[in-house]
């Protein structure tokens, strides 16, 4: 991928995360509250037709301008909102508080114009034709009005500039995570197969020469031709041994790489996290495992457990290493998913024991014990509680 195309999918805007609610369009509609002030107001029963019908007529339109501009937000121009600031102008003879709709614009406008300072020209300009048309109709309260009105709009602008600019960045980070991992993989192809070049062809070489010197020696001296081939048997075997040697490195995971990745992962999704490693050296099986462990239940928090902190803990202990992984979200397992099933039986196949405590309302807790002289398949796999989706899609 080159740099423009990560530029473009930056400024594109972040991907959504699955099976997560993105409840930041919902919570944006708080402002709507704004509209129904007047209720509080004392108003004759006229006075209460006047602004409430219009309010109410006024609302289903709004929500579809609404659910256009935020589907369509990192692809919007000036034209897309001036609907929106259409329908508040609109309302604004019928309720003082019709400059709400504004607000909405004024929030989009850093989507449909770069920087800060368009998007902050606009809003003063959508102030400006608010209290023009309050001055010619003759709107009680003329000053407050304006007031709450600029007050609104601008800052409704500039929490939408920072909402983009903090998007932007988040989608910009994850990209470029991306493409090192990507660069990493690449460099790490190219070294197994330099190796695998160098190794194979120096071996294969040293086997066709003696292949061929005991060809010639089976005829006249058998013994040696048996010596050359025996010596044939073992370079091929300590070939196979240098072969597994060198791309064990594609079957196996960092322990350090993948807190490092569980930390990016966590972050990204607003989750806050802790992480504490004992600085022991761990046999190679060992480590890949943990690695698979930490990926999959980070990959569940950042996906199911709604949480807003996470520790991952890694200690050693007399003959065994724990690893704790714990978050303070939703919890409430109930069911075993096929990732965490696939943990299990990594777990198992070392001799280890895989614990899971998920209670209602008080987070998710994932235990892991493996010994560290162990012999695969000493013990089965187990499964002290059940789990649910959030411990295991």
């Amino acid at each position: 991928m080159s740099r423009l195309d990560l530029a473009d999918r930056a400024r594109s805007g972040p991907a959504p995360v699955d099976g997560r609610v993105n409840w930041e369009p919902f919570l944006w509609l708080a402002y709507l509250l704004l509209l129904f002030a007047p209720l509080t107001w004392k108003q004759t029963p006229e006075e209460f037709r006047t602004w409430l019908f219009p309010t109410l007529i006024s609302l289903p339109l709004f929500l579809a301008l609404y659910r256009r501009l935020y589907r369509r937000r990192w692809q919007l121009t000036l034209v897309d909102l001036l609907p929106m600031a259409l329908l508040g102008y609109l309302l604004t003879p019928f309720n003082p508080l019709g400059f709400t709709y504004l607000t909405y614009a004024a929030i989009f406008a850093p989507y449909a114009l770069p920087g800060l300072f368009r998007p902050f020209l606009l809003s003063l300009a959508l102030v400006a034709l608010h209290a023009a048309e309050i001055v010619v109709i003759h709107q009680p309260s003329i000053l407050l009005t304006v007031v709450c009105a600029t007050v609104f709009i601008v800052l409704s602008c500039v929490n939408g500039y920072f909402k983009v600019e903090d998007n932007r960045k988040s989608a910009a980070l994850r990209l470029s995570h991306e493409e090192i991992r990507r660069l990493a993989a690449v460099a790490e192809r190219a070294r197994i197969g330099r190796d695998l070049h160098d190794l194979l062809g120096h071996t294969l070489s040293l086997i066709a020469v003696k292949g061929s010197l005991a060809q010639k020696l089976a005829a006249r001296d058998l013994s040696a031709a048996i010596r050359e081939m025996e010596d044939v048997t073992r370079t091929a075997r300590d070939s196979l041994k240098q072969v597994r040697a060198a791309v064990a490195g594609m079957h196996s995971a960092s322990l350090e790489e993948e807190l490092t990745s569980a930390r990016e992962l966590l972050e990204l999704s607003g989750v806050a996290v802790s992480c504490h490693r004992a600085p022991e050296v761990l046999p190679p099986e060992t480590e890949t495992v943990l690695a698979m462990v930490i990926r999959e239940a980070t990959t569940n928090i950042h996906r199911h457990a709604m949480a807003s902190r996470a520790w991952i803990e890694i200690q050693h202990e007399l003959g065994s290493v724990l690893l704790l992984v714990r978050d303070d979200g939703r919890g409430g397992a109930t069911a075993r998913g096929s990732g965490l099933a696939g943990i299990q039986a990594r777990v198992g196949s070392l001799g280890g024991v895989l614990e899971i405590d998920s209670a209602v309302g008080h987070g998710t807790v994932l235990h892991v014990e493996l010994p560290l002289d162990h012999r695969a398949g000493d013990s089965p796999p187990s499964l002290t509680n059940p789990v649910s989706s959030e411990a295991g899609a």
